[in-house]
């Protein structure tokens, strides 16, 4: 009940954006189901990506062309097929394919009009490099400790429209979908995404490779979507009804998870309780990643952090209960309910904000009694802060409508993320 009334009291917060701009999206099409194979390089002189997607769409509104997303991306056009059903049989001809680069658009056009009501499976090769840029699908080196030798792994970040960038999709958080993930690497390697891992097989024709195959997710928006292939060690524990709880971080830092791994099962307890509504998987993973230019990504059943905000000892272990909370708290807001837009940001970042200090206080004996003596912001600090903030004239709006025709300009929501910490 309480999870129902705080989705009502978010309802009417958020603005109602009914105008339709040109860099959106049409809505006559509505993409169902992806089955995603992603095969992951490394070790390469050039690391890399390549792979296919094969998204199940259904026709809202009668069109003669399908329109999503893609940047960065390398796609042959006479690769991309459409069919009337999962077997590669009845193909649809394809007139043309245009890559839109200004809007980020792969435009597949027909010589017939799709009728709305059917179903049609669009598959579609792409590859393209793993690039040390933070956003989309991309690849970061660190120095193991103990070997000495240089170490990689590749991981997503697709918050706020950087999922084309790893695969062709619809990248708007209000189209929602099921994800089957398939992950190929060498089998020295590790891989993690939203759900279970299923099986793994070794691959066919290429030797030390395998594919790693995980569960579907529920129907979720892209830029929850998160997957990563690396190299580092666990610790695992259990929290209710017997769900899987691992931290992931390089071998010599996992003592430092000593903190979350204690505090995590009564936080999350507590949160599933006032929620109301029991946390709908079997496993949840949280990882610590080196050389990161960002705090964290969030995603249902994952969450990716910088090991400079997570491994924290002494009296700097305060601040853990507080993101553990807040990465909790995202399992539920933010993972189960989600926004239709990004104008909507302020809430998701000012209720997380809010409410992991309230659950960090009422769960952590560690917060209530050593916070008050050390100088970080309380949450009254933060709200007062928050209010100084916007008593500045020149404050940006705390909502503000992403209407350029720059596809960038959505960027503008991710930069009042941090004003929305404490003022939403």
């Amino acid at each position: 009940m309480k999870l129902l009334n705080t989705v009502l009291i978010v309802m009417a917060c958020c603005v109602n954006i009914t105008v339709q701009y040109n860099y959106r999206l049409p809505k006559d099409v509505n993409p169902e189901h992806y089955e995603l194979h992603i095969v992951t390089d490394l070790d390469n002189g050039q690391p890399n990506f390549h792979g296919r997607v094969r998204i199940k769409a259904r026709i809202i509104l009668s069109t003669d062309r399908i329109i999503m997303n893609c940047k960065s991306l390398t796609i042959k056009k006479d690769d991309v097929h459409v069919t009337k059903d999962n077997k590669n049989a009845d193909e649809i001809f394809v007139s043309d394919v245009e890559i839109d680069s200004y809007f980020n658009f792969l435009i597949i056009k027909f010589n017939e009009t799709l009728q709305a009501g059917q179903v049609f499976f669009i598959q579609i090769p792409f590859s393209a490099q793993l690039t040390n840029e933070t956003n989309g699908y991309f690849r970061r080196s660190y120095i193991d400790k103990k070997t000495g030798h240089s170490s990689s792994f590749a991981v997503t970040r697709f918050h706020a429209s950087f999922a084309r960038k790893a695969f062709p999709c619809f990248d708007e958080p209000n189209f929602k979908s099921v994800f089957s993930i398939n992950l190929g690497h060498r089998e020295k390697l590790k891989s993690l995404s939203n759900m279970p891992s299923v099986k793994i097989l070794p691959m066919k024709n290429k030797k030390g490779w395998v594919w790693n195959k995980f569960m579907d997710t529920q129907q979720i928006p892209v830029h929850i979507l998160n997957f990563i292939v690396f190299d580092l060690e666990c610790v695992c524990g259990k929290l209710r009804r017997n769900i899987s709880f691992c931290l992931w971080a390089r071998k010599d830092n996992l003592k430092k998870f000593k903190t979350a791994k204690e505090l995590s099962p009564e936080i999350f307890g507590y949160v599933e309780d006032y929620f109301g509504v029991n946390y709908p998987l079997t496993k949840y993973d949280m990882i610590a990643l080196p050389k990161l230019d960002f705090d964290c990504v969030e995603g249902l059943g994952i969450s990716i952090l910088s090991e400079e905000l997570i491994l924290k000892e002494g009296d700097l272990a305060i601040d853990v209960s507080v993101i553990v909370a807040r990465e909790f708290i995202s399992q539920w807001f933010g993972g189960l309910i989600t926004f239709k837009w990004w104008s909507d940001l302020w809430v998701h970042e000012g209720f997380l904000g809010y409410f992991s200090n309230v659950v960090a206080a009422n769960v952590s004996k560690l917060y209530v009694t050593k916070r008050p003596y050390i100088q970080k912001l309380t949450f009254f600090e933060q709200l007062s802060s928050g209010m100084k903030h916007d008593n500045i004239i020149t404050m940006n709006p705390l909502v503000e409508l992403v209407e350029s025709d720059n596809i960038t300009d959505i960027s503008k929501a991710n930069s009042l993320v941090e004003s929305s910490y404490n003022r939403g």
